[in-house]
């Protein structure tokens, strides 16, 4: 069989993944903000939107790319979507520090781009 061809049905793989887990699918479905009953509906959806598949990827720490080329690659720690919400104010008191340092790592770089760029400028005035 030609498996370039083959159609790939993200929902099965989606409950594929999710059997796998030590989770339950009550906690897999309200950690990534749905109901159960979207949860089976999602793996019954053979096209099953990737910005969907990212936020149980996230919950389940699986990348989906492994099995789906197609899919674009993400950033598992990154993206906002996907975090969960904190259960307890301890968990919000972690997710704050995550921001605040992804936060200022991102700042340093900036700084560190707006300094070459103004270096650069000057160096064009001079040669003007």
């Amino acid at each position: 069989m030609d498996t370039k061809n083959r159609h790939i049905h993200r929902g099965k793989i989606l409950e594929e993944t999710a059997r796998r887990s030590e989770l339950s699918v009550t906690q897999i479905a309200k950690k990534a903000r749905f109901s159960r009953g979207s949860f089976y509906n999602h793996t019954n959806d053979p096209d099953l939107p990737f910005e969907i598949l990212e936020r149980y990827g996230a919950v389940l720490k699986h990348d989906f790319t492994a099995e789906i080329p197609k899919m674009p690659r993400y950033d598992l720690e990154v993206n906002i979507a996907n975090r969960p919400v904190p259960a307890n104010f301890g968990e919000a008191l972690v997710d704050r520090d995550f921001w605040r340092d992804k936060y200022m790592a991102v700042m340093e770089d900036y700084k560190k781009i707006m300094e070459r760029y103004n270096r650069l400028l000057e160096a064009n005035a001079r040669k003007d």
